[in-house]
């Protein structure tokens, strides 16, 4: 058996050597062969003071320690989970003491050892060997509570993972939800693709876009609000079904369902309009929750309330007509501008004197209605002037094919039919144009070069964007978007 001092290099722990040497080493490297789990798995059935013969090598950070003279139990912590190691004087010698003189909770441990099972049942590693790998120069949280403070919590996220399983475990779901998602579209045969961050233009949503200059060209650029236009030109080009995951930037407010900085899946198929689209919808989120979640019901916690949602297919489909009509009373089709704004006055909704009849539709719906849609439900078919990229309704001229899903009370999806006359197409973007001239900084800024690919030719086609913070919301049952978003955007005041 060989003991070696804490903070060995690495030359001596490659080769056996046993002779200390400064215990404030940073080994380059530790050659770990055993994960926490792997030793729980693999020697769960070690009896009460049984020890294996078989060695073992982990590494972790050190969650608590019990000193207990000539024994020291450590708590041993990584990805996987944990383990307790024994120190002990007489198998370690002279490396005991300085472990037991300098290791501190929160340092970097790499331990080789036998695993047992201790008289009081808990399985352990007796270490024959124990290196210091880095040291934790600052303290912990409180280990019984970890980081209670939200803003804390979000602005030092790499202590709330050190410190919290859960805040773990919720992020690591939302890298196997990305995972599930792409592997989704990939066996239906999507191509992922990657789309300009940067362009002169911006376009596909209403927002306002963060600014920025490209030095080497002397222009100025915009962060993508969408990419939108873009995956629609590669419809044009052939590529017939195609999907991107990738960062959005809108220059608006923050609170809990909305963050500057957010993560999107966009979807273009060929040959398929929005109803497809809502199939599409309906299959994909069922999937990503039973696979993810073990069942396709699950807990959320939104808007100041919890609900089991169920996202087994078919999911309720709602005029966005209808539903105004159901949750308020009364009808706004076929009304005007002054009768709109009088009938959503009467509902103790303020819009603006210059809002048309469309907008005041909207306003009305998000008032009154959004919040009580907790099942998932689609909501179709918007007034034709709130949707300058979608067609029209093939049964009625003044709506277009779109629907965005609700559930919980929060939008989590946006859907068309879309657009492909370019002279249409043309058209739209020219009004848009008078709206900014007139005071509308989020109306959609013209892109003639898409008008231009239009005008090759774009097959009838259906488009999805589903917003994957708000998916992860759902599915790991948080209430703040900045729960699921690992660095969120903070402002000037950040620590030393």
């Amino acid at each position: 058996m060989t003991t070696c001092g804490q903070g060995q290099d690495q030359t001596a722990v490659d080769s056996g050597e046993t002779e200390p040497v400064d215990i404030h080493a940073y080994p380059h490297r530790f050659e770990r062969a055993h994960t926490t789990s792997d030793i729980h798995q693999g020697f769960g059935e070690l009896a009460r003071g049984e020890e294996s013969q078989q060695e073992v090598r982990a590494a972790g950070r050190v969650m608590a320690i019990r000193r207990h003279g000539h024994l020291t139990f450590l708590d041993l912590e990584d990805i996987s989970g944990r383990i307790q190691i024994c120190l002990r004087r007489n198998v370690l010698g002279p490396a005991f003491r300085d472990l037991d003189n300098t290791l501190t909770r929160g340092d970097i441990l790499g331990v080789t050892g036998r695993p047992f099972r201790t008289r009081s049942g808990e399985l352990s590693v007796l270490a024959e060997q124990a290196i210091s790998l880095a040291r934790c120069l600052r303290p912990l949280p409180d280990k019984a509570h970890g980081i209670q403070d939200p803003a804390l919590q979000r602005g030092r996220r790499h202590l709330d993972l050190l410190s919290s399983a859960s805040s773990r475990k919720r992020f690591l779901a939302r890298s196997a939800l990305i995972r599930t998602l792409r592997e989704f579209l990939w066996a239906r045969g999507f191509a992922e693709v990657e789309t300009a961050t940067l362009d002169t233009v911006y376009g596909g949503a209403e927002a306002r876009p963060f600014k920025t200059t490209c030095n080497a060209l002397k222009q100025e650029f915009f962060l993508r609000i969408s990419p939108e236009l873009a995956l629609k030109r590669l419809i044009v080009g052939g590529m017939e079904r195609v999907f991107e995951i990738g960062k959005q930037f809108r220059n608006e407010g923050i609170d809990g369902r909305h963050h500057p900085e957010f993560t999107s899946i966009e979807v273009y198929q060929a040959y398929v309009d929005y109803v497809d689209m809502m199939e599409l919808t309906e299959v994909l989120l069922h999937h990503v929750a039973t696979r993810l979640c073990g069942e396709p019901r699950v807990k959320s916690r939104m808007n100041g309330s919890e609900a089991v949602i169920d996202l087994t297919p078919p999911f309720r489909r709602l005029t966005v007509l209808d539903a105004v009509r159901e949750y308020t009373g009364m009808d706004f089709a076929g009304q005007g501008e002054i009768a709109a704004r009088d009938m959503a006055g009467s509902l103790g909704v303020t819009v603006s004197p210059r809002a048309t009849a469309g907008e005041v539709i909207l306003d009305v719906f998000e008032a009154r209605v959004e919040h009580h849609l907790i099942q998932p439900t689609f909501i179709l078919d918007y007034p034709a002037s709130l949707c300058p990229l979608t067609k029209r309704h093939r049964a009625n001229p003044d709506l277009a094919e779109r629907f965005e899903l609700y559930i919980h009370g929060m939008e989590f999806a946006n859907a068309y039919s879309e657009l492909n006359d370019p002279a249409e197409q043309r058209r739209q973007f020219i009004a848009q144009a008078r709206q900014r001239a007139l005071g509308n900084d989020e109306a959609h800024l013209p892109d003639w070069e898409f008008v231009e690919a239009l005008e090759y030719g774009m097959p009838p086609t259906g488009g999805l964007g589903i917003g994957i913070d708000r998916l992860a919301m759902l599915l790991t049952g948080v209430s703040h978007i900045q729960d699921v978003i690992l660095f969120p955007l903070r402002g000037s005041e950040r620590g030393d």
